[in-house]
């Protein structure tokens, strides 16, 4: 703590002014210091960042065959919506809620073998950034381990119109 120290020797001579001598004790000052310091190492420690990570095919002519049975082509549409439809057909389901995204990869999952299970994810142009990711959140959730990222076709635009 801080401390004064009073020199009352010469206190009652009258001409000379009694001098103080001031003593700060700076070990808070130096505990706080080391609080500090240890917060924010343990706070950043704490807080990871969460990645996902995306591992895209390299750009070629070659194309991966998958059963038709065992696809799952989710079509991100805007507005937390989407459409899916499953590989055998080509009757589109939807609009359903984002929310919903977790309910139908555990269906489809259900009724083939894991690894069977493909989900290609065509996102439309209304689709945003957040709603690839929320897709792409649920695949990890849900190991899935096949999934692409592929550019609608103009039958699945046509079939989503024709609703």
């Amino acid at each position: 703590m801080a401390e004064i120290i009073i020199n009352n020797r010469n206190a009652h001579t009258k001409n000379k002014i009694p001098r103080s001598g001031l003593k700060i004790d700076l070990t808070p000052m130096v505990d706080l210091g080391f609080l500090l310091i240890t917060f924010f190492i343990f706070t950043t420690t704490i807080s990871e960042n969460k990645v996902l990570n995306l591992v895209m095919p390299k750009d070629s002519a070659d194309s991966t065959l998958i059963k038709k049975s065992g696809a799952l082509i989710l079509l991100p549409a805007g507005s937390d919506r989407f459409y899916y439809y499953y590989g055998g057909s080509k009757s589109i389901i939807g609009p359903v809620d984002m929310n919903r995204t977790q309910d139908i990869l555990l269906e489809k999952r259900s009724k083939i073998l894991q690894k069977d299970f493909f989900v290609i994810i065509k996102p439309l142009a209304e689709a945003n950034y957040s709603q690839i990711v929320r897709i792409l959140n649920e695949i990890k959730i849900n190991d899935v381990v096949h999934y692409a990222i592929v550019n609608p076709d103009s039958g699945d635009l046509n079939n989503i119109s024709a609703q």
